[in-house]
């Protein structure tokens, strides 16, 4: 694919399947477990997503003895995992990343780790990375209080290593904690495979013991079907059928079928084999203040779909979207504002004023910052605007590598 791509939105068919990849978040999750576990199965159904992709390569690695140093980009998840993992697997180890990952939330994790005697070393007064890890094993039997909030992989990188750490391991998290339901998702995945765990509050306690796989744990991705549920928002002429999607799902970002009803009147219709969308002008919508502590990830496509319908609503608990691939809040800010948009961001509360919002098919190139979300997003703006130009499209392999193929059903480029 080109550098930049301009998209011409057309609609062909009112119907159409619009495939999402599987979760990348369960994906990663169940690579580290197969990995400790003592019946690993052989996992046919994982994301396609480069982080996935990447995780298990160098899962991989690891197992065969390829390599002992590795590169995790700009992948957080990824990064958090693969240091709390190496850190109880017997080498030495060097872990090095992109730029961004440099300012992301990782020193709360190390120093978590060396609590419990984890051998980690920062090379650099400057920047985080590359970090040595000497695995070893952990010592557990106590309270690990985690000092930081602003990402939830902190705490699910500290679970998923929990059993095999001497006597296991409580984790206390903040109050404030943000992205919870990925906590929720660890520990459920955790207790699937046949980990121990009482939770009180925000306070995990988790039983030394091993990781036992019944069977493949997979799910449709809700975070890459919120890109499907503001196409149908915007257009309010396209039905989708998204295969795989769960309603009784382990995953938070389940709760976009919720935002779509009540703000942009989105209808969620499930089946054995997946879920219909569809819009309906009969839904009364609502004036929501939508808080996104719990689902960082659906405040991109919310927003854009924002700007294109006549909605109305107020975003708050956006203080991690300045963690992520991109600084994700302010620059989505910039991009608004080039069609006129009136945005007052306080307290990590953003409204937005439309009442001078225009769609006037000049051309508007949007940087991504090599941002998946950000790419995925505003190109759903060329619904509504002929002058939308994706600068950098191939970014969104990162979680969703067909996208531009699914989105080729509308429009061409």
């Amino acid at each position: 694919m080109t550098d930049s791509i301009k998209l011409d939105y057309s609609l062909r068919n009112k119907e159409e399947i619009f495939n999402i990849p599987y979760s990348k978040s369960i994906s990663n999750r169940v690579l580290l477990i197969n990995y400790l576990s003592k019946n690993k199965l052989q996992l046919e159904r994982l994301s396609q997503s480069d982080d996935t992709t990447l995780l298990k390569s160098i899962i991989n690695s690891i197992e065969t003895k390829q390599t002992s140093s590795f590169n995790t980009c700009n992948a957080g998840t990824t990064t958090r995992f693969l240091i709390a993992l190496l850190s109880i697997i017997q080498g030495q180890w060097v872990v090095n990343a992109d730029e961004r990952m440099n300012d992301r939330p990782i020193l709360p994790l190390v120093n978590s780790l060396q609590q419990l005697g984890a051998d980690i070393s920062i090379n650099s007064e400057q920047k985080i990375f590359p970090i040595t890890i000497k695995g070893t094993t952990l010592k557990g039997g106590k309270t690990i209080k985690v000092a930081s909030s602003q990402s939830s992989q902190i705490v699910s990188a500290l679970s998923l290593i929990a059993p095999y750490c001497e006597g296991g391991l409580n984790i206390e998290y903040p109050k404030g904690q943000t992205s919870l339901s990925y906590i929720d998702m660890t520990l459920s995945i955790m207790q699937n495979c046949k980990i121990a765990i009482k939770r009180e509050d925000n306070l995990i306690c988790i039983r030394e013991g091993e990781y036992k796989f019944n069977k493949e744990i997979f799910e449709a991705d809700w975070s890459s079907a919120s890109f499907a549920y503001a196409l149908v928002a915007i257009s309010k002429e396209i039905k989708l059928f998204i295969p795989g999607l769960k309603e009784d799902s382990l995953q938070g970002d389940k709760v976009v079928k919720d935002i779509f009803l009540n703000i942009f009147g989105v209808v969620t219709t499930f089946t054995e084999e997946g879920a219909y969308i569809e819009y309906s002008s009969e839904v009364e919508k609502q004036f929501n203040e939508v808080n996104f502590s719990s689902c960082p990830d659906l405040f991109l496509p919310v927003l854009v779909s924002y700007i294109c319908t006549e909605s109305q609503m107020i975003f708050s608990g956006l203080q991690t979207l300045s963690l992520k691939e991109s600084d994700r809040l302010n620059n989505a800010i910039q991009q608004i504002e080039k069609l006129n948009a009136k945005t007052n961001l306080e307290d990590f509360v953003l409204k937005v004023d439309k009442s001078k919002l225009c769609f006037d098919n000049s051309l508007k190139f949007i940087p991504t910052y090599n941002d998946h979300r950000m790419a995925m997003a505003f190109s759903l703006l060329a619904i509504k605007d002929k002058g939308i130009v994706i600068e950098n499209p191939n970014c969104v392999s990162k979680s969703f590598p067909m996208y531009w193929e699914e989105l080729s059903k509308f429009f061409s480029y």
